[in-house]
């Protein structure tokens, strides 16, 4: 039986109540073994639950160690390409071709550097300014019954705690 059918269950036994239809020994009884199925069946999920937290974690550690060796074959592919690349120049050779490969150095393009930021024009400069809400902030002062235009207390969801 599942876990929702026990709680359909105890709900059709309160109406049976209510009707007066079921003897109070026979409920008391009836009631006692719904809800220790409910335990058991809880307890079980609690089981499932940790298992899945186990095998998520073990997961995480796995992406955790694949990342780092992905990090050490870019910083290798990188390192490699820089030798190649200062070996080219150092060496005066443009381009170099094969049966698979044909590597060539591009001319380096144009860039700015800026030696004084203080002298460039403000016509040249851009501005940035990011407003946000103190959420934390905003909390403690309207649990402390301060009125906020624009916010207001509101109900969070549901936690489940399970030790």
């Amino acid at each position: 039986m599942r876990l929702y059918e026990l709680n359909k269950q105890l709900q059709q036994l309160s109406d049976l109540i209510e009707s007066g239809e079921v003897t109070e020994e026979s409920l008391a009884d009836t009631i006692e073994g719904v809800e220790g199925m409910f335990d058991q069946k809880a307890e079980s999920i609690c089981y499932v639950i940790r298992n899945m937290e186990a095998s998520a974690d073990a997961v995480k550690a796995e992406e955790a160690r694949l990342a780092k060796r992905r990090k050490q074959y870019l910083d290798g592919v990188e390192r490699l390409k820089g030798y190649l690349k200062l070996s080219m120049v150092e060496s005066g050779h443009k381009s170099v071709k094969s049966d698979l490969f044909t590597i060539s150095l591009t001319p380096p393009p144009k860039v700015v550097e800026i030696d004084d930021e203080r002298a460039i024009p403000d016509e040249y400069k851009t501005r940035t300014v990011i407003d946000s809400v103190d959420k934390k902030k905003v909390l403690a002062q309207l649990k402390d019954g301060a009125v906020i235009p624009g916010a207001h207390l509101g109900d969070g969801n549901y936690g489940l705690r399970i030790k």
